[in-house]
């Protein structure tokens, strides 16, 4: 058989990148079985993401399987992914229960012995429904090449740690408790959250029960501040149920990047409730993610779930222990992600580099939240062009509970005219009658002198909730109706414009009840004789806590 030239299978390998995960593993693998040739150029690709154990890839005598040695050097991202329902089985599958909620873990010795010979990974991540083991973690630690560690969806409990060796240097931390699921408007979420089965694990419902436990919040500490060195991590991803303001302020973070802040907001005593103190203790810090959630019927004491105040209150003094930080610290935030959790008041006059902003409505899963006003969404625009900051913003999201017409895109065009990708999203939108014609868009975004995509949740016509009995295709088709030929449009009118989409509500499946935001999005190809092509994309979303890049969404 003829060699397979290595240039042609680059190619076809970088198409089959585009596909969905399920869909570009099965391509792969079959590819694999070409040749000799193509099986070594594929290996590295197929197995750079992996994920163990496999619930199916077990025998008596061995217990779980494990991957060969022969391919441990190409795995980039391993995965260790306890399903969830092994500890709740009679008898508890491939474990122990010593006691009513305590789970020990078999086989894990087979991970213990591979990780530190994985001469090429580069990012951890466990979820697992037990408390992490002191020989597992002591095996992660002495696997230096890791430098982004993910602890999801794990209970932590052990505050004694392995001694870090001197070697081990992440620059990437990601803790995220147990059961901690936001919802991000009324769009898409995670699929595993669909299933009620999910909250009814035993380990959820006791970590869910035990959620404001103090001794958990110290597990947490101890794993960002025991696993991790401040002055090296360039990214953050923490839980206000693990870390409060005043833990963060206390240390210096010289090389971080990106802090991404989710869950419920962590007050104690001792916190002045500003954030200004911990950003002024990270001068590299330039994406900051502020994503805390509502917390339904949260009290403390005999008061609601205090807001996060960007800015100190006039008179209130930082009760951090340190020099309170003036808000002109800001000024070094070039993307900027806030929640409705967040007192938003005045902390955009000092932004004034800021390039990307994103202003969502959280709530704990399966609540729904409520966005900004327009009259909010005013006072922002008008605190931006206050500071100065709405000279250089890019990118623009913002999430509104009301309506919209063209007079909120007149506003935004004038304060912000540098824009280049708008986001504008009803939450939980609703058809009807349009209040303005489809000129009125036209003649407000032909102003957008540098507009390369935009996202509008405007109003249209028909297609109302009760529609969606029909078949999916019909469907489809009656949403297409109207949006199509607006986006047609709005293109000819915006010779800058790339994409562009609009909101629509959809039931999820044609045996659920429940329905969500989705986007239909289009290409926009402009062809020779100035006519204008439009490509429907896939739907997309922003898994959490993603706020400014869209990936595929995978039904």
């Amino acid at each position: 058989m003829a060699r397979l030239n290595l240039d042609i299978l680059h190619e076809i390998t970088n198409e089959i990148a585009i596909f969905e995960a399920r869909d570009r593993q099965a391509t792969l693998s079959n590819l694999a079985l070409i040749c000799h040739a193509a099986n070594e150029s594929i290996r590295p690709i197929l197995f750079a993401q992996v994920k163990w154990p496999h619930p199916d890839r077990h025998d008596q005598e061995s217990g779980l399987h494990f991957f060969p040695e022969e391919l441990w050097l190409y795995f980039r991202n391993f995965h260790l992914d306890w399903p969830d329902h092994w500890p709740d089985a009679n008898p508890p599958l491939r474990g122990v229960k010593p006691s009513v909620n305590v789970y020990k873990a078999k086989h894990l010795d087979k991970l213990q012995v591979a990780l530190p010979k994985m001469s090429n990974i580069h990012t951890f991540q466990m979820t697992c429904p037990f408390d992490p083991p002191n020989t597992l973690l002591g095996s992660l630690v002495a696997c230096p090449n890791i430098k982004d560690l993910r602890i999801t969806d794990t209970p932590l409990c052990s505050t004694a740690l392995p001694s870090l060796p001197s070697n081990f240097i992440l620059e990437r931390m990601t803790l995220s408790p147990v059961a901690e699921v936001a919802r991000i408007g009324e769009g898409p979420y995670g699929r595993r959250y669909h299933n009620v089965m999910y909250f009814a694990c035993m380990h959820r419902k006791g970590h869910w029960d035990h959620s404001g436990d103090g001794n958990w919040h110290f597990a947490g500490q101890r794993y960002l501040f025991d696993l991790c060195r401040p002055e090296c991590l360039r990214y953050l991803q923490i839980s206000g149920n693990y870390c409060a303001f005043w833990d963060l302020a206390h240390s210096f973070w010289p090389s971080l990047e990106t802090l991404v802040l989710t869950g419920p907001p962590c007050f104690n005593s001792r916190d002045g409730y500003s954030l200004a103190d911990v950003v002024g203790r990270m001068p590299k810090l330039r994406d900051l993610r502020v994503l805390h959630c509502k917390v339904s019927g949260a009290l403390i004491g005999d008061h609601a779930q205090p807001q996060i105040y960007m800015v100190q209150e006039p008179g209130s003094a930082s009760r951090l222990g340190i020099d309170s930080m003036p808000p002109t610290i800001y000024s070094q935030i070039t993307s900027l992600a806030l929640s409705n959790v967040c007192n938003i008041k005045k902390v955009l006059r000092y932004t004034t580099a800021l390039e990307r902003l994103a202003v969502s409505a959280i709530i704990t899963h399966p609540r729904k939240p409520i966005a900004l006003s327009i009259q909010e969404i005013e006072g922002l625009l008008a605190d931006l062009e206050a500071g100065g900051g709405n000279k250089h913003l890019k990118f623009v999201r913002i999430m509104s509970e009301d309506r919209l017409d063209s007079e909120l895109f007149v506003d935004l065009g004038r304060v912000c005219p540098r824009l280049e990708i708008v986001e504008v999203e009803q939450c939980g939108y609703r058809n009807g009658d349009a209040s303005d014609e489809w000129a009125d868009y036209g003649d407000v975004f032909s102003t957008y002198k540098h507009l390369k995509e935009l996202r509008i949740g405007i109003p249209f016509p028909g297609c109302d909730e009760h529609e969606y009995e029909l078949e999916e295709d019909n469907c489809a088709t009656c949403v297409l109706v109207d949006r199509k030929p607006c986006a047609t449009y709005i293109a000819s009118r915006v010779p800058t414009l790339r994409c562009i989409g609009f909101e629509y509500r959809a039931r999820t499946t044609q045996s659920s009840l429940r329905y969500e935001d989705r986007w239909m999005d289009f290409d926009i190809v402009r062809l020779c004789d100035g006519s204008i092509k439009l490509i429907e994309q896939r739907p997309t979303w922003y898994p959490f806590p993603e706020v400014w890049e869209r990936v595929i969404l995978e039904e």
